[in-house]
């Protein structure tokens, strides 16, 4: 009976935790908001259960998985930071501390960074790519008013990297770091052998400096408000014949699906 009764008490307390940490889970609420155009896919932490959304914005919490299809789509994050998923794209995305970290499946991300706003790092497969200034895995200095860029797992398997403002480190897992995307640079890795290897550098054709403008008093740039997209992921950018996203339309917004 003394062991009877001590089993029940431990899966109790078992069970108790368990729903205490769900409820945790639940309770931190979304990490950002993700405006959706066109019809994507959306599954929840721990069910390769996929849900579509349709033109509208969707609450993301940790460890919410995308997989856009013909759609794309927009994360509105804090300070500014969007990350944009381009069409036939699969990923995963979560926020830790001033650390966004997504996992790239396949297809192709856009991610627009105010610089010391938050840090960006990406695992596709073994690869690790970061614009970190002392990234865990990655120890260089990182350069240039923020971070601005595209990151593709094209369908011959290799990594393209395209960088307009700032640097991306690409590594591994292991630590190894294996090169470093400058500002307006190209590169494409292929992994044929111990780690990656560069199969093409180019450099791309830097935006034109914008006119000089006389004003009374310097004024610094404002920050955009919250629900306010980057203008330069709304619009989208056009790397290499790559226009990632369209503008995102104001759809209504949306709720957590609830688990079936």
């Amino acid at each position: 009976m003394m062991r009877t009764t001590s089993f029940s008490g431990w899966l109790t307390a078992a069970l108790v935790a368990l729903g205490l940490t769900a409820a945790g889970v639940a309770l931190a609420g979304p990490v950002g908001n993700l405006d959706i155009q066109g019809n994507v896919r959306i599954a929840q932490p721990g069910s390769d259960v996929f849900f579509r959304m349709s033109n509208t914005r969707y609450p993301w919490f940790q460890g919410d998985r995308i997989d856009t299809g013909g759609g794309t789509a927009v994360m509105d994050l804090d300070g500014g930071v969007n990350i944009g998923f381009a069409r036939e794209t699969r990923a995963a995305l979560t926020v830790e501390a001033a650390v966004v970290r997504v996992e790239l499946e396949s297809g192709a991300l856009l991610y627009a960074i105010p610089q010391s706003r938050m840090d960006l790092v990406i695992t596709s497969g073994e690869d690790v790519l970061s614009t970190r200034a002392d990234a865990e895995y990655l120890r260089v200095s990182a350069a240039g008013p923020g971070s601005f860029g595209i990151v593709q797992r094209l369908d011959n398997g290799q990594l393209r990297v395209t960088v307009r403002d700032g640097t991306m480190v690409v590594g591994d897992k292991a630590g190894n770091v294996h090169h470093r995307v400058e500002a307006n640079q190209r590169v494409d890795f292929s992994g044929g052998g111990p780690g990656l290897l560069i199969a093409q550098i180019e450099a791309i054709t830097p935006p034109p400096e914008p006119e000089p403008e006389v004003v009374a008093e310097p004024t610094p740039p404002a920050e955009p408000a919250p629900g306010e997209m980057n203008p330069l992921v709304v619009g989208g950018l056009a790397l290499g014949g790559l226009a990632v996203l369209a503008a995102v339309g104001g759809g209504g917004s949306s709720s957590r699906p609830a688990s079936p």
